[in-house]
């Protein structure tokens, strides 16, 4: 895992830019941080692999304590970039973009959520997992788990409940 985390490092290479002097004024533009967001999602990516494999310690043990040091902070970019996104696309379309967010935000994420919680309750049925109708109503929420990492799209919906 330390050659992929080695190479993933690397693929930030060709977007990093120099600015000159001062901050640019598209430092945080979609197109400037793809780089950066791409890099995160293979974090998340080695993060939940990482659950499914059993690494040796001693070949691994650099990127492990990466990991382990970067914890769920990995996610906290997207958080912020959502955040910003959210508020530069409120800047620009105003009330309308507030009264779309409920169904073009909230309710299509939880959509996809619950489709893919479905798809687990589908999965736990197969190989006879059982869990209370009450967790897995909650599941849909993305209060509880039933097999699938719910945590970030429980935050989401409640930062976007929030907004």
């Amino acid at each position: 895992m330390l050659i992929v985390l080695i190479a993933s490092f690397c693929l930030l290479i060709p977007g990093l830019r120099f600015a000159g002097n001062g901050i640019r004024k598209d430092y945080i533009s979609a197109d400037t941080t793809l780089a950066v967001r791409g890099f995160f999602v293979l974090l998340v990516f080695f993060r939940h692999y990482k659950t499914y494999v059993t690494l040796p310690r001693s070949s691994d043990e650099i990127f492990l304590r990466f990991d382990n040091g970067m914890g769920q902070l990995i996610v906290s970019l997207f958080l912020f970039y959502s955040g910003y996104g959210i508020y530069e696309s409120y800047c620009k379309k105003g009330e309308s973009y507030v009264r779309s967010f409920p169904k073009k935000r909230f309710l299509t994420v939880l959509l996809h959520f619950d489709i893919t919680v479905l798809l687990y309750l589908l999965m736990n049925l197969i190989f006879g997992r059982q869990y209370t109708l009450g967790r897995y109503l909650l599941a849909l929420t993305g209060w509880y788990s039933v097999g699938n990492s719910s945590w970030f799209i429980f935050v989401t919906l409640l930062l976007y409940i929030f907004t």
